[in-house]
C-alpha cells in the first residue's frame, strides 16, 4: 500500500511542480536563489580588462562651478583620445547651442571610429516580441542626425527586468525596421576585438562555447554584477578628468563608457538590481565588464532542470518504498546535496543549475512521504474508524483557523497566524481536545495555582467543562508532594459527589510565583488505549501533550506581546519622522484609520485591514533621509529640492525592503507607491492605473486627504467637505475612482475619524 500511494503522490507532485515551472510561477523562487548565488559568489576584479567608467558625479557642479554641458563631453572626448574605444551613456536627442553642439560634433568626427552612441527603445521588452536572438520594437529613440553622423558605432541600452522588476540581463539584440542594434558591450567588443563577428550561442548544462555569447530563453545574457568595493577602481569621476587631476595616460588603450551617476540628472537613470538600486552607467559598465572578461552567467535550460529533477523524483520512488529512515537520509542527501551542486556550479563554472524544481518537489514528496509513514504508525495503533474522526475534526478546525488569505495589495496568497490571535488561542484547547478524545477521557483541564492566593486559575479546558476550581483545589491537595498521582479505585468521596470516578493529577512546570498543573478525570476505553482505567502509559502521553499546551499557551502570549511591541515601534518610529516636518503625528494616526476604512470598504478581509493600518505609519519613512533645509523650508520648494524630496519614495522603500514581516512587506509597498497617480503623472515611476499596487493608491487618497484638512506651517487647512470636494474632483486623474467612490460615500465615517484625531492647534 505504501508503494503505491508513494508512486502516485510523487507522481502527481512532479507533474504539478513541472507545470508551475514551465509557466513560470515558481520564477519567484529561482529568482531568489540566484540573487543569493550572486551575493554569495564574489567576482575578483581582473585588472587586466581595459573596461572604465569615467562618469559625472554629485561632486561635479562644486568641482567644475557649472552642471555637465556638451562643452564638458567635447573636451572629455578630447582627453580619452588615447583610449581604445569611448562608450556614451549620454544621449544628444536634440540640438542646443550652435557653437557647443559644434564643438561636440567636431570632437566626434575626428574620433569617428572609437566612439558608440547609444540607442533605446522607451518601451518595456516583452517576451511577446522576442525574435531570434533579440525583440523587435516598434519604436527607437537615437540621438539627433546632426550628432549621430559624426560616428559610425552603435548599440542599444535597454535592459530586460524580471517579473520582479529587478535588472539580471540585457538583451543581446534589439531589432528595428530590419536593423540589428547589438547591446553596446557586444559592439564594443566586437571593435575591439577589430570588428570581429560575434557568435550568440544558447545556455547549456556544460557552460557557453568558446568564442561566443550565452543567452537565455529570453534572448538575453545575464551580467556579472560587482560589489561596488570591487570595482571602485574602474569608475573616475568626469569632473577630476576634466580638471587634470586624473592623467589622460589613465585611459590609455582602455574602453570608457562615459554616463552620469547624479541623482535626478536625466542622463542618469536608476535601476534596481539583485545588488540593490543602480545607476544606469553603473549596470552597462559591468555588462561591458561581463562581456570582457568573458564572465557570463550560464543559466542552464528549464527542459534538462525538469529532467534531472525527473530522475531525481524516481531515486526517492525507489528509496521511499523502503524504510523511513532509509527515505530520510536519502532525502536530505539529495536536498543538500542539490544546493550544493548549484552552488559549486556557480562559484566554479558561471553556471546557474536552479535548484527549485527539485527543492520543491523533493521537499514535498518527503512531506508527504512523512504523512504516509505516520497514518502507518496510526493505523497499527488505533483500534477503530474513531482515531480517524477526531484526527480529521481537528485537522479541519486547525485548516480553519489558519486559512489563506488573499492579498491583492501584495499580490500573493499568504498565511497570517500572527494577525490571528484566534488561531493561537485555540491551538493548546485543540491539542486538550485531541488527546483526551484519543485517550478515551471525559474531562480534561490544564490550570495554575498562585502560590501566593493558593486559588487554581484554569488555563484551557475542554468544551463543557463540568470541573470547577474547588475540584482543582481538592485534586492539588491529593498530590501531596508527588508530581503525579493517578486514583482509579476508592475515590475520594469529595470527588466521588461531583460524578468522578477516576482521575490523574500531574505537575506540569513550576515557576517561582505559580504552578501548572494537569487534571483529567473519568477514563473509559479510547481509540490509543483500551484500558477502562488510567495507565502508565496514558500518564506518559497526557504528560507529553500537556508540555506541548503549555508551550503552545506561553507562545500565545509571546505572540501577543510581540506584535503589540511591534506595532508600538512601527507607530512611534513613524510619529518621530512625522515631528520633523509636521507640528504633531496626529497625520500618521489619521492617515492609517483611513487606509483601514478604505480596505474594509472595498471589502478586503478583516486580516489584510489589520495589516494595511499596521503598515501605513511608515509610508513617509524615507523623509528621514531628507535634508532638514529642505524637509522644514516654508517656502516653495525649487525643482531640484522636489526632486530631492520625492526620493523619500525610493529611500523609504529601499530601507524596507527584503524583510520577511508582513507588515513591512505591506509598509514597502506603501512607501515606494503612494505618491503615483492614476493617470500616471505620479513618482517615483509613473505607473497608471491598476499598475500601481492596491495598497498604493490606498494610501495614496489618505495621505492627499489629510494633507488638504490639516494645517501645516506652509498653509491653513481645508474644511472637511472642501477637501472630499476637491478628492473627487480628482478621481481617475489623481486616485482610483473606485477608491474615490469608496471614499466619498464613507465621509461621515471620515469625519468620525477627522474629529477623533483633530489637533487642537488646526
Amino acid at each position: 500500500m505504501r508503494k503505491k500511494w508513494v508512486a502516485i503522490i510523487l507522481t502527481c507532485f512532479f507533474v504539478l511542480v513541472a507545470f508551475f515551472y514551465s509557466i513560470n510561477f515558481l520564477n519567484k523562487f529561482s529568482l531568489l536563489v540566484y540573487d543569493l548565488l550572486l551575493k554569495t559568489t564574489p567576482v575578483q576584479i581582473d585588472n587586466r580588462i581595459p573596461v572604465v567608467l569615467v562618469t559625472a558625479t554629485e561632486r561635479f557642479a562644486s568641482k567644475t562651478g557649472h552642471e555637465p554641458g556638451r562643452d564638458d563631453y567635447a573636451k572629455l572626448i578630447d582627453i580619452l583620445d588615447k583610449s581604445n574605444l569611448i562608450v556614451s551613456d549620454i544621449f544628444f536627442p536634440s540640438l542646443q547651442s550652435e557653437k557647443t553642439d559644434s564643438i561636440l560634433r567636431n570632437s566626434m568626427l575626428i574620433r569617428c571610429e572609437k566612439i558608440i552612441l547609444p540607442v533605446f527603445t522607451p518601451y518595456k521588452l516583452s517576451t511577446f516580441h522576442k525574435s531570434e536572438f533579440g525583440y523587435s520594437v516598434s519604436s527607437l529613440n537615437e540621438n539627433n542626425q546632426y550628432f549621430q553622423s559624426a560616428v559610425k558605432h552603435t548599440g542599444h541600452i535597454n535592459v530586460f527586468p524580471d517579473s520582479d522588476t529587478i535588472v539580471r540581463k540585457c538583451p543581446a539584440f534589439i531589432y528595428y525596421k530590419g536593423t540589428a542594434y547589438p547591446h553596446i558591450a557586444i559592439r564594443a567588443f566586437s571593435i575591439y576585438q577589430r570588428n570581429q563577428s560575434i557568435s550568440i550561442s544558447r545556455n547549456t548544462i556544460s557552460g557557453k562555447k568558446q568564442g561566443t555569447i550565452p543567452v537565455d530563453k529570453d534572448n538575453c545574457f545575464n551580467i556579472r554584477f560587482l560589489e561596488p568595493e570591487t570595482f571602485a577602481n574602474m569608475v573616475y569621476p568626469m569632473e577630476d578628468v576634466l580638471t587634470g587631476e586624473i592623467r589622460p595616460d589613465a585611459f590609455k588603450d582602455k574602453v570608457v563608457i562615459i554616463g552620469h551617476t547624479i541623482m535626478g540628472s536625466k542622463n542618469a537613470d536608476l535601476i534596481p538590481t539583485p545588488l540593490g538600486v543602480e545607476f544606469g552607467a553603473i549596470v552597462q559598465m559591468q555588462a561591458l565588464y561581463t562581456v570582457f572578461s568573458d564572465a557570463y552567467i550560464s543559466v542552464v535550460d528549464s527542459g534538462f532542470v525538469l529532467f534531472v529533477t525527473f530522475l531525481v523524483m524516481c531515486v526517492l520512488l525507489a528509496v521511499f518504498s523502503f524504510s523511513f529512515w532509509r527515505g530520510t537520509w536519502a532525502f536530505a542527501f539529495i536536498f543538500f546535496g542539490t544546493i550544493y551542486t548549484s552552488l559549486i556550479l556557480f562559484k566554479k563554472g558561471s553556471v546557474f543549475f536552479d535548484p527549485v524544481p527539485i527543492l520543491f518537489s523533493g521537499t514535498f514528496s518527503y512531506i508527504s512521504f512523512v504523512v504516509i509513514s505516520f497514518f502507518e504508525a496510526r493505523t497499527e495503533l488505533t483500534k477503530g474508524e474513531e482515531l480517524l474522526s477526531v484526527l480529521e475534526s481537528t485537522q479541519r478546525e486547525i485548516a480553519l483557523a489558519l486559512k489563506p488569505h488573499e492579498m491583492p495589495g501584495m499580490q500573493k496568497k499568504l498565511y497570517m497566524p500572527a494577525f490571528q490571535d484566534d488561531f493561537f488561542n485555540k491551538t493548546p484547547r485543540l491539542t486538550l481536545r485531541t488527546v483526551i478524545s484519543l485517550l478515551g477521557i471525559s474531562e480534561g483541564i490544564i490550570f495554575s495555582v498562585d502560590r501566593a492566593t493558593e486559588k487554581p486559575v484554569i488555563l484551557v479546558a475542554g468544551q463543557d467543562s463540568k470541573i470547577t476550581p474547588d475540584i482543582l483545589s481538592l485534586a492539588v491537595n491529593a498530590l501531596d508532594s508527588e508530581k503525579a498521582k493517578i486514583i482509579n479505585k476508592k475515590v475520594p468521596f469529595e470527588f466521588g459527589k461531583y460524578g468522578i470516578s477516576n482521575f490523574l493529577i500531574l505537575q506540569i512546570l513550576e515557576e517561582p510565583l505559580m504552578k501548572i498543573y494537569g487534571f483529567f478525570a473519568n477514563k473509559q476505553p479510547g481509540p490509543v488505549s483500551s484500558a477502562k482505567l488510567f495507565t502508565t502509559t496514558d500518564y506518559q502521553w497526557i504528560a507529553s501533550f500537556c508540555l506541548q499546551i503549555v508551550v503552545a499557551l506561553f507562545n500565545t502570549q509571546l505572540n501577543d506581546a510581540l506584535r503589540k511591541s511591534q506595532l508600538e515601534t512601527i507607530v512611534r518610529l513613524a510619529t518621530a519622522i512625522e515631528y520633523r516636518d509636521r507640528e504633531t503625528g496626529a497625520h500618521i494616526s489619521r492617515v492609517s484609520e483611513y487606509c483601514a476604512l478604505i480596505a474594509s470598504k472595498i471589502n478586503l478581509p478583516p486580516v489584510e485591514v489589520e495589516l494595511i493600518k499596521a503598515a501605513a505609519p511608515l509610508h513617509d519613512l524615507g523623509k528621514i533621509a531628507i535634508p532638514d533645509n529642505i524637509l522644514l523650508k516654508p517656502e516653495s520648494l525649487t525643482e531640484d529640492e522636489k526632486k530631492i524630496v520625492r526620493q523619500h519614495t525610493v529611500i523609504g522603500a529601499k530601507m524596507l525592503e527584503g524583510s520577511d514581516s508582513f507588515i513591512l512587506q505591506a509598509a514597502y509597498l506603501i512607501a515606494l507607491y503612494h505618491h503615483e497617480k492614476f493617470d500616471g503623472t505620479g513618482y517615483p515611476y509613473g505607473l497608471k492605473g491598476t499598475a500601481i499596487p492596491l495598497y498604493g493608491r490606498i494610501a495614496s487618497l489618505a495621505d492627499v486627504f489629510d494633507a488638504l484638512s490639516s494645517k501645516r506651517i506652509y498653509k491653513e487647512a481645508q474644511t472637511f467637505e472642501s477637501a472630499i470636494q476637491y478628492i473627487a474632483e480628482l478621481s481617475n486623474k489623481d486616485f482610483d475612482p473606485n477608491i474615490v467612490d469608496i471614499f466619498v460615500e464613507n465621509k461621515d465615517l471620515a469625519f468620525e475619524i477627522y474629529t477623533k484625531y483633530k489637533e487642537e492647534k488646526e
